[in-house]
């Protein structure tokens, strides 16, 4: 029986992780392991150890993350804890006991005022407290388990979908709730929708066991580049149309600069990822199709805990 421990499996990430396994695991019997954060606490070396050691799993999913990007500037402390030194406890105690790691980063580690595309192996420049300490957690990963071949990073931006806390809820009920509201226009990067994601970490893992000699660093994000404003809107066009709220609301596009927030952003957060995406055989969809079955699923899951009350 294989073992996959989902760290994180209550976020947005890992609850679409746990219902998607079963697609690619097929016949082969899984055991998920889905710790609460007193049964696996990522800012305690001896709870990961312990837990790594008494669970020994075959793959680790590391969805598990510190991130409020504004908050990280003054909880700088708390966000290097999670997001950098428990992948120094994790990458020990795989590397000691076995299995694989699948390491979640973010675009947030690259910094860029002109348009570009940055590759799995440009170098980092995080401008704020959350990129730099999911910088620190990616370069634990690479000293400690790469050489055995023990991981893989896989960076992702603009995470969204129907679950957890994220852009796309949080839009929903702007709409919802607001007559109008201001949402920053000239930031382009790429949507990753969290069903792409999930998808492609099962997938990662059927690849691997079954071919090997994969790149260690991916990036992995939906096709179309785009900017807050402009998905702001589409969410609010099928938002009215599906019936999730009667009528949007009116959107004023701001600049970034214009925006306040304690965390520096970069203007551009774009990923090359075609190259990688080739590997794993991956039909990569426009954004705004993703967007729309998360929107779907977000309505069905409404249904059904509105039924269940």
């Amino acid at each position: 029986m294989k073992r996959i421990l989902i760290i994180g499996s209550s976020g947005q990430l890992g609850q679409v992780l746990k219902d998607k396994h079963i697609n690619y695991i097929g016949n082969e019997k899984i055991e998920l392991l889905c710790p609460r954060k007193d049964e696996l606490d990522l800012e305690n070396r001896d709870s990961c150890e312990n837990y790594i050691k008494k669970h020994n799993p075959h793959w680790t999913i590391n969805s598990g993350a510190y991130t409020k990007v504004d908050q990280a500037e003054s909880e700088a402390e708390k966000a290097f804890m999670i997001n950098a030194k428990s992948l120094l406890f994790l990458s020990e105690s795989i590397k000691e006991y076995g299995g694989k790691l699948i390491h979640i980063s973010t675009e947030s580690i690259f910094f860029s005022a002109e348009k570009r595309l940055f590759k799995s192996y440009d170098k980092a420049n995080p401008p704020n407290i959350y990129g730099k300490s999911k910088l620190e957690g990616e370069l634990y990963v690479k000293k400690i388990l790469f050489k055995s071949n023990q991981a893989f990073i896989i960076r992702t931006s603009w995470l969204m979908g129907h679950k957890g806390s994220n852009f796309l809820k949080t839009i929903i009920n702007m709409h919802k709730n607001e007559t109008n509201f201001k949402v920053v226009s000239d930031q382009i990067g790429f949507v990753t929708s969290s069903l792409s994601l999930a998808n492609f970490c099962w997938k990662l893992i059927e690849i691997e066991e079954n071919r090997g000699n994969l790149p260690k660093i991916i990036h992995i994000c939906d096709r179309g580049e785009t900017n807050w404003y402009e998905i702001a809107n589409f969410i609010g066009e099928l938002g009215e149309k599906s019936g999730i709220f009667r009528k949007k609301a009116k959107i004023e596009p701001i600049n970034l600069n214009d925006y306040p927030a304690p965390a520096k952003r970069s203007l551009y957060s774009l990923l090359e990822f075609t190259k990688e995406l080739k590997k794993f055989n991956i039909i990569q969809e426009h954004w705004q199709k993703q967007l729309k079955k998360e929107i779907e699923l977000y309505k069905i899951n409404k249904l059904e805990t509105k039924n269940h009350l």
